[in-house]
């Protein structure tokens, strides 16, 4: 086995909690180019009985080298207080499933990498006047429209009285 330079961007990021979409991601990318990812999709294999076939025991053994792999790049690129909560759990899919309970619905990235289905683009002028495309979901879309609509009925109102802009009457 060698050192795969692609590992030293887990050390450079490591897990500390708001982080976690891009240390997955960087992860993943390390797994997959030493061919260990399989170990978090995958259920280890039975053990093989002593009379099982030559390729059983390598499948068995090819998943216990990976998962002690993906563990010691997870872990290792962790902080020291992840680490200590995580250095006990038998598989990488286990300590996976863990930060992902953790921090994986907390994350903004990943909140808005999942709303990314059913949302329509909005172009929207920055503030160097150039145009910009933002998504907006459906939801927020609905939102904004039934704010304008408050809005409007609070600009009527206004009317008869003080202008809450300007403080002038009548407009």
């Amino acid at each position: 086995m060698s050192f795969n330079p692609l590992s030293v961007i887990l050390s450079q990021n490591k897990l500390i909690g708001e982080n976690f979409t891009d240390w997955k991601r960087n992860l993943n990318i390390v797994l997959t180019s030493e061919k260990h990812k399989f170990v978090l999709l995958e259920a280890c294999p039975p053990e093989p009985t002593a009379n099982a076939t030559k390729a059983v025991k390598d499948a068995y053994e090819k998943w216990i080298v990976s998962d002690d792999m993906a563990r010691c790049y997870m872990l290792a690129s962790m902080s020291n207080v992840l680490q200590q909560q995580h250095q006990g759990m038998r598989t990488a899919a286990e300590i996976m499933a863990s930060v992902q309970a953790m921090f994986g619905e907390t994350s903004a990235r990943a909140r808005f990498e999942a709303s990314k289905g059913g949302e329509a683009n909005m172009v929207v002028a920055s503030s160097s006047s150039s145009k910009k495309k933002k998504k907006v979901s459906a939801k927020r879309k609905a939102s904004l429209k039934a704010k304008k609509k408050v809005g409007k009925t609070e600009k009527k109102a206004a009317k008869g009285g003080k202008c809450f802009h300007c403080g002038k009457e009548g407009h």
